[in-house]
């Protein structure tokens, strides 16, 4: 058989899948795996843990994987901040959107 290895797109892709869900647990469980064998997340990474938070209505969350990954020196994106403003955007929460718009 092969010897392939999950890279940082495999475990993204796994990432998204539970976000896509609405499952923040299990989409920080697969982060931390990543974590764990090595592998050095994204933008696209964290973007879909953010998206997991947003969508398990998680506002902390979201801003802690936004933090966190300012702090892994991963540079945002505008889908980073799409994500970010549809939470509150979704809850009518227009000034929590436009503090995203403005980030």
């Amino acid at each position: 058989g092969f010897n392939l290895q999950p890279d940082v797109v495999s475990y993204t892709t796994i990432i998204s899948a539970a976000a896509k869900s609405g499952n923040l647990a299990v989409a920080e469980q697969w982060f931390q795996a990543a974590l764990a064998q090595g592998i050095t997340p994204n933008v696209v990474t964290f973007t879909s843990l953010i998206d997991a938070a947003v969508r398990s209505e998680n506002d902390e969350a979201a801003r802690h994987w936004y933090e966190t990954a300012l702090k892994a020196g991963v540079q945002p994106s505008i889908r980073t901040f799409n994500t970010l403003m549809s939470g509150p955007a979704r809850q009518g929460d227009v000034p929590s959107a436009e503090k995203w718009f403005r980030a």
